[in-house]
């Protein structure tokens, strides 16, 4: 998948393995390299890393950006959205993530 956001390239590919979707690429000139499952999400988007678990309606848990601190972080997915653990899905998590 690719597009463009803003004159920024976004470019990722996806592979499922177990019922995880496995995400690499870059987003606006960062790398992307995240695990997308059922129960959690984990991994890098740009300088921050995720380690998120699904509990009550949303994926929460911490990240952690550059040398900073570790952060709590939420978040939820309008129902709106393609189911959890699609491809589209998992898309529009890596642009929330990213921004």
């Amino acid at each position: 998948m690719e597009g463009l956001i803003g004159a920024q390239l976004a470019r990722f590919s996806w592979r499922e393995e177990a019922g995880t979707l496995r995400l690499e690429g870059t987003l606006i000139g960062s790398p992307v390299g995240l695990e997308i499952g059922p129960e959690r999400i984990s991994g890098s988007v740009g300088p921050c890393i995720y380690a998120l678990e699904y509990k009550d309606e949303a994926y929460a848990g911490q990240r952690v950006c550059g040398t900073g601190d570790p952060q709590q972080v939420s978040v939820s997915l309008p129902s709106g959205l393609p189911p959890r653990g699609s491809p589209m899905m998992a898309t529009a998590l890596v642009l929330l993530l990213g921004m």
